[in-house]
């Protein structure tokens, strides 16, 4: 059996860009035929809460299950796709690893050399609240909320995301993960690409890495968006990509939010150096 690469992150950290630049790569190594168009994305690195997916693997309707169900058969989504996927099984995914009523969500052992994107709350939960068409008092509550569990929306079937937290803890440490922070990525793409590609072991020479990364770049990105080539976290109607970079935190959230953010996640905030100088407060 093949194994799954898995691109696992908490929404809103990055991971479309990371996909799409895998895409990219593989259209310039010519793993996959150079003209494919980008609206294809999805079928090169494939989301593991597709309902189509989940219906072809187990033969069942993801929203016509219990949840606990629906997640206990997540490790069989995932065999089904190392076995069947005609591409390198390439995964997409926001659940976090661990146990659900006891069940796995994961079965690492037909996985290896997977990524996770972490990126700082503070920007993750502003956009996520644009994302999801929610307020931000409620992503707050949402991002510190243990074992949230996504339920079954437009294609997707039900994902245990749990909190912000929760998330980056039970990825972090795993053996095998690259972990790479977006704010990384964000000022130096080609440097970290460059890492990716090695890490997921692809074949790629240095001209093939750089146009992959020119390709992936943000403006392209917002132009593929934009033009429904790809979509974010399956909305189409999305915020813009990107649209958040440069504003500062305290634009974007309110004092009490964002005190609150940094004492809910102070531990893993600390780890990745997100907590801000002086204080949670801002001044």
């Amino acid at each position: 059996m093949r194994r799954i690469r898995f691109i696992a992150s908490y929404p809103r950290s990055g991971n479309t860009w990371v996909r799409t630049f895998v895409f990219a790569l593989l259209r310039e190594t010519g793993t996959i035929p150079g003209d494919t168009p980008y609206r294809e994305l999805g079928n090169y690195t494939p989301w593991d809460t597709s309902r189509a997916i989940f219906r072809r693997a187990t033969g069942l309707l993801a929203d016509g299950i219990p949840p606990a169900r629906a997640l206990s058969l997540r490790p069989a989504v995932h065999q089904w796709i190392a076995m069947n996927w005609p591409s390198p099984p390439i995964v997409k995914t926001h659940s976090m690893v661990g146990l659900f009523d006891g069940d796995p969500l994961f079965d690492f052992s037909i996985a290896d050399r997977s990524i996770y994107l972490v990126r700082n709350p503070l920007d993750v939960i502003p956009s996520m609240a644009r994302l999801l068409h929610i307020t931000t008092e409620r992503a707050v509550a949402l991002a510190a909320q243990p074992g949230y569990l996504r339920p079954s929306v437009q294609r997707s079937a039900p994902e245990l995301w749990g909190s912000w937290s929760e998330n980056v803890r039970s990825w972090v440490d795993l053996p095998g993960v690259l972990v790479i922070r977006y704010e990384d990525l964000l000022a130096s793409p080609l440097s970290v690409f460059s890492m990716i590609t090695g890490s997921m072991g692809f074949a790629a020479s240095p001209g093939q890495i750089e146009a992959a990364v020119k390709e992936a770049d943000l403006p392209n990105m917002r132009h593929l968006a934009q033009s429904g080539s790809i979509t974010v976290t399956g909305v189409r109607d999305g915020p813009p990509i990107g649209s958040g970079l440069g504003v500062p935190p305290q634009r974007k959230l309110a004092p009490n939010q964002i005190e609150r953010i940094c004492i809910d996640h102070s531990e893993m905030m600390a780890r990745f150096g997100y907590l801000p100088a002086g204080g949670p407060t801002y001044s």
